[in-house]
């Protein structure tokens, strides 16, 4: 992607058949990727996210590196309820629901190296309705990065959405507000594999 300060490029790819995967409720993610040399120096973050909708309802399983000038980002999730639907981003902070507002406790993550290729897992669940959830909740498992896994244990509600049935992911790389004129940056990933099977 390439653009002045605070730029996003997004690719997303669409798991066919559309509209064919609403039983599916386990998911892992798992891909290699590859970043430009000057990622370190003008990204503000790199998201992975996943998402599904069914039955009126958006399940947005989203996650951000955000970068840090020390070398150590913070994760970051996403809560779609926010503000009537328009969602955001907070602190992912293990064993929390994001409608809490974390604040404290976010799991760290590398300002990941140039040069090399990354391992990412991302291990996560659509979870059954319950009475107090109906259209049931995103649950944030265990994240392992080249080998180290995490356990999150973060949910997140669904929300009501206009999209048609659907299940896919997508990688976005956002550039910071440092850079003066057009920037580029690139990431490469070798393969994005998608495993995914209903609730038991």
């Amino acid at each position: 992607m390439e653009g002045p300060t605070n730029s996003k490029g997004l690719f997303y790819y669409k798991v066919s058949p559309l509209g064919g995967q609403d039983t599916l409720q386990n998911f892992v993610w798992d891909f290699y990727f590859y970043l430009s040399s000057n990622t370190s120096t003008d990204a503000q973050a790199i998201e992975f996210d996943l998402f599904q909708a069914k039955g009126g309802y958006k399940y947005m399983i989203g996650t951000q590196c955000v970068y840090s000038s020390s070398g150590t980002g913070v994760w970051n999730t996403w809560d779609q309820s926010y503000n009537s639907g328009k969602g955001r981003w907070v602190l992912a902070s293990p064993n929390t629901q994001t409608e809490s507002d974390p604040t404290t406790n976010g799991i760290p993550c590398p300002n990941f190296s140039a040069g090399a290729w990354h391992h990412a897992q991302f291990f996560l669940q659509r979870t059954y309705p319950d009475t107090e959830y109906p259209q049931g909740r995103i649950l944030y498992g265990t994240v392992s990065i080249d080998g180290k896994a995490t356990q999150w244990d973060i949910s997140a509600p669904a929300y009501s959405s206009s999209w048609g049935d659907v299940l896919g992911f997508q990688h976005q790389l956002d550039i910071n507000g440092v850079p003066s004129g057009d920037i580029t940056l690139q990431e490469w990933v070798d393969p994005d594999n998608l495993t995914a099977w209903p609730q038991d």
